[in-house]
């Protein structure tokens, strides 16, 4: 164990769970502060969550999110040991057969699987979100945008086009987040989802990483899945899975798109400036390399040039 990092204090939490004589592998992550590891023993395994890098509180967001999507019989992983002054958990192994595997052969194979996916989200909205989850209003997400200007700074033509896109950014979210707000799991994307055959309904759709998880807008989880910076999704997939989540979910549907839109402005400008501590082979250039979502975040800059006449 000591030769992948495991503290300790990690390995006292394991003894105490009777993990420690466990095979263990590490498991790539992404862009992300925790470190996740396998542990195998007996033909079982399960994860540990190492979120010591992590916000303190963090591991105990989790598990209180996790209780709350299990009473909607939800594929959350199973906590079966925790340690919050620690940061660690020891949690459900949900396999390894992500979303983002489907796309190995096209848009044509994932797209029911998407569509499984929304049918998991449309799950996690059907019930009223958890009162202790944080309410961001059209300012507090506007200024989550404010890596972005750190990105370039430096150059006088966005530095002086800075407070009119937030003042703008503001106005557009102000007039589109009138629905009730839902649970938004907030990172809901392929490398965060796994397809699990064996189980039944919206179950059949495993999640991961969502202890950021806030309230908004119902379309704020279904835009981070199909504005994937990670992938092009076509236009034709995105349009269909978006009709279909607004029949099932009784939305109105042109109220539903410019919701969707702006806040697809809001969240891959944002992922324009936090992607700055991504590893990539460049530098400012990443916002147009981003393997290969440069569509998305060029799509969201684009709808906030045409709502309001920016200089972008």
């Amino acid at each position: 164990m000591n030769d992948l990092g495991i503290s300790a204090e990690l390995q006292a939490f394991l003894r105490q769970h009777k993990w420690h004589n466990a095979q263990i592998v590490a498991l790539k992550t992404d862009a992300s502060q925790r470190q996740y590891y396998r542990l195998s023993q007996n033909e079982r395994s399960v994860i540990l969550m190492d979120a010591r890098r992590s916000a303190v509180g963090e591991t105990k967001r989790f598990q209180r999110i996790a209780s709350h999507l299990f009473a909607q019989d939800l594929s959350a992983p199973q906590i079966y040991g925790a340690d919050h002054d620690l940061r660690a958990l020891l949690v459900e192994d949900l396999g390894d057969d992500l979303l983002s595997g489907f796309w190995a052969k096209g848009a044509q194979s994932a797209y029911p699987i998407y569509q499984k996916a929304v049918d998991m989200l449309l799950a996690v909205q059907a019930s009223d979100p958890p009162a202790f989850l944080a309410q961001p209003d059209a300012q507090d997400l506007a200024v989550m945008i404010t890596p972005a200007f750190e990105f370039y700074k430096g150059s006088e033509r966005v530095e002086a086009d800075q407070s009119a896109l937030l003042a703008a950014l503001t106005d557009l979210l102000a007039a589109a987040l009138q629905s009730a707000p839902v649970l938004a799991l907030r990172d809901c994307h392929a490398e965060n989802l796994l397809y699990l055959p064996a189980r039944r309904g919206a179950a059949c759709v495993g999640i991961l990483d969502f202890q950021d998880a806030f309230q908004s807008h119902p379309a704020y989880d279904l835009m981070s899945l199909l504005q994937d910076v990670r992938r092009d999704i076509p236009a034709s997939m995105e349009a269909g899975l978006i009709a279909y989540f607004v029949a099932q979910a009784g939305l109105d549907a042109r109220a539903f798109q410019r919701a969707y839109a702006v806040l697809g402005v809001q969240r891959n400008l944002r992922i324009l400036g936090v992607s700055r501590g991504w590893p990539c082979k460049k530098t400012k250039q990443i916002i147009w390399c981003i393997c290969p979502g440069s569509g998305a975040i060029s799509n969201a800059i684009y709808a906030l040039r045409v709502c309001k006449g920016l200089r972008l």
